[in-house]
């Protein structure tokens, strides 16, 4: 039988577990990355994290617990439906996580935060309290609102008449245009350097509020760092223009007397070669280029690619534009349908053009439309094109790698076209292998490739 030192023994080892229990409890809180709080049912604040200060710039939770919930919303509409949301909970109604208040300001800046709520209920089961996770979503609400603005862009360029026309100038206006209205810049332009690659000559440039101009003419061999940058490093995203090392060469002659603060610049490469650049220059503030502008940017250099393509091949046989335009379309389909159309270009060739972003759901999805499209048309080539993808990491590399076994699998010869800049550059520096993969630089070149695969032959205008 247990003396009563033995019980005493025991409730002080008892105590000591609940104690460090709670010590883990409260770390593990006050450390969390994502705001929490807790509120009683009338809605008064009674604990806050530090996290949660950092999100709505509180100095300590000192100025935030014995607050009602919705005093610290900055709108009415805001406040209300913070109030009817806690009455729907108080009354054992629970409601999904909602994004609050998109048009929200803390102390002037825009913010959207996600909150999900839970009860706190004492032994009898009675609602007490409620604890809330609160995340901060800006960046990402607008990230997927820049994708959406993208896409209708590049989807825009792409079935446009003046891009694919063959008549450059049109083109390069079209294009400087879409390019600064969706990074939201003052200054859009196209440079090309003549055939020595000594000079580099303004062929459009679009100012807001002002419109197009051309003819500025710059000597190569002024600004070394910078065009040495744009060969090495693929794209120049200068957030402090005047201090970052690739632009500020231009800091005294360009940039102070413009008032540019930040640039964004892409270049544009053929065959390997860099023939030019898409500049993008912000005035005001320095501001810091995220990712999607990152690839924005690079699709747009790839349209001017495209677009001097289109001036150098012009006359060629009608029956390469005639595929060239279906292409064309059934990728501005497929930007607007959010789809993965697989498309049969003619006997035993399919091209699936690939846009956007492609998750663990969409890549089975991409794998069973080509196998699917394998079988029906009898295919013997299939050409990814993947232009439109913005972003690969290792696990679209590896998505795309099975897809392509899998259809190697079905006796089809696989071709990727398209890869971007950007998309080459992040390939290599994750150490993903791809030299099992045929690629070829652009859908064009992939088309060519396909139909000489088929026995067709299409005679190629000397330059």
């Amino acid at each position: 039988m247990a003396t009563q030192d033995d019980l005493m023994r025991r409730i002080d080892e008892l105590e000591k577990a609940l104690g460090e229990s709670e010590r883990r409890y409260q770390s593990f809180v006050e450390n969390h990355p994502y705001g929490i709080h807790e509120n009683a049912p009338d809605g008064t604040i009674t604990y806050v994290n530090q996290a949660y200060c950092n999100i709505f710039e509180f100095d300590s939770p000192d100025q935030v617990v014995g607050t009602k919930i919705w005093d610290l919303m900055p709108t009415e509409e805001a406040k209300e439906w913070l109030r009817q949301h806690l009455s729907h909970l108080v009354n054992d109604q629970p409601e999904p996580a909602t994004d609050v208040n998109p048009g929200a300001t803390v102390k002037g800046k825009p913010i959207v935060v996600r909150i999900d709520w839970d009860y706190l209920r004492d032994a009898d089961g009675n609602i007490t309290g409620f604890i809330n996770v609160t995340a901060d979503v800006t960046t990402q609400k607008r990230a997927e609102a820049f994708l959406q603005e993208q896409s209708k862009t590049l989807g825009d360029l792409a079935k446009s008449e003046v891009v694919s026309s063959g008549e450059l100038k049109p083109a390069l206006g079209e294009v400087t245009e879409a390019s600064a209205r969706t990074l939201n810049v003052q200054r859009s332009s196209v440079w090309l350097y003549d055939e020595q690659q000594t000079k580099i000559t303004c062929a459009d440039l679009y100012e807001a509020g002002k419109g197009h101009s051309e003819g500025i003419e710059l000597i190569a061999a002024d600004y070394p760092g910078y065009f040495a940058a744009l060969k090495d490093k693929r794209i120049i995203t200068a957030n402090d223009a005047h201090t970052h090392p690739s632009t500020k060469e231009f800091s005294e002659s360009y940039l102070s007397p413009l008032g540019i603060s930040s640039m964004l610049d892409a270049p544009i490469w053929q065959a390997g070669k860099m023939v030019g650049v898409v500049c993008n220059e912000h005035v005001g503030p320095a501001r810091k280029w995220t990712l999607e502008e990152q690839g924005f940017a690079t699709s747009i250099a790839d349209f001017v690619s495209s677009a001097i393509s289109a001036q150098q091949r012009r006359q060629e046989a009608a029956e390469r534009a005639r595929l060239q335009q279906e292409v064309i379309e059934a990728q501005q389909r497929t930007l607007e349908e959010l789809s993965t159309p697989v498309i049969p270009i003619m006997d035993r060739i399919l091209v699936m053009p690939l846009i956007g972003s492609i998750d663990s759901l969409r890549a089975k999805d991409i794998t069973r439309a080509l196998l699917r499209g394998i079988r029906e048309q009898r295919a013997k080539v299939v050409i990814l094109d993947v232009t439109g993808v913005p972003i690969v990491d290792s696990g679209v590399a590896n998505h795309l790698n099975k897809t392509i076994q899998a259809a190697r699998l079905k006796g089809a010869r696989t071709i990727v076209t398209g890869i971007s800049d950007a998309v080459a550059e992040t390939i290599v520096d994750l150490g993903i292998d791809w030299s099992a993969i045929e690629t070829l630089s652009d859908l064009q070149t992939g088309l060519l490739a396909a139909l000489d695969s088929v026995g067709i032959v299409l005679a190629r205008k000397r330059s």
